[in-house]
């Protein structure tokens, strides 16, 4: 009987003592974790201005597939438009659309300079102004563009170079939460347009300087 008492004890104190050892690593493991991301460097951000151009250099918004070397971007104007009169004609021949008040509109160029693999994932593409966020409204876009096709990349072919123009709209929520402030911001305030992510984000300063 004292023989079956003292091994039930040992049993008990080796699964304790596994348990304490296991609880251990564990707060270690997770000191560590928070210790890396404290010491992990900051992400590299760029800011460019209109008319200026702007090397991706391989930096790429959703993933490294995108090989962005020779691709450069420059923004050219933006303008606020009207949604509902922007959108009037297509409204007229049965395209079902959102309802905005504004479509903020920017003029670019991109070209490529011998990159015969690459492309630009544009789907991304977002105008932000502090936590506020215009996306590409990609539904107008192919409606502008039939060239698009549906497509959510730009792929140029090498050593060439496109003018075009793309839409951003408000999202519903930001419409709905305060209408009046969100007009007045896209009405006098500079957005970034962020064309590659990682690992540096680079970024273009918008403004509109004109309401048609």
């Amino acid at each position: 009987m004292m023989y079956r008492i003292l091994k039930t004890r040992k049993r008990k104190c080796a699964a304790a003592i596994f348990t304490a050892a296991c609880t251990a690593l564990l707060i270690v493991w997770g000191i560590r974790f928070r210790q890396v991301n404290e010491l992990a460097f900051p992400q590299k951000t760029e800011v460019y201005s209109m008319d200026e151009d702007v090397a991706l250099e391989g930096n790429f918004y959703l993933d490294g597939s995108e090989y962005t070397e020779g691709y450069t971007v420059r923004v050219t104007g933006a303008r606020l438009a009207d949604y509902d009169d922007f959108t009037e004609e297509w409204r007229r021949s049965g395209e079902i659309l959102s309802s905005h008040h504004y479509v903020y509109l920017v003029d670019l160029t991109i070209s490529n300079k011998g990159n015969t693999d690459g492309y630009l994932q544009v789907m991304g593409w977002t105008l932000t102004n502090g936590a506020l966020g215009l996306p590409l409204d990609y539904t107008l876009w192919n409606l502008m563009d039939p060239a698009v096709d549906g497509k959510t990349v730009l792929k140029l072919r090498e050593n060439s170079e496109v003018s075009l123009t793309l839409p951003f709209t408000a999202q519903e929520l930001d419409e709905l939460t305060d209408e009046k402030e969100l007009i007045h911001r896209m009405e006098t305030s500079p957005f970034q347009l962020n064309i590659c992510l990682f690992p540096v984000k680079k970024s273009i300063t918008v403004q509109s300087f004109s309401v048609s």
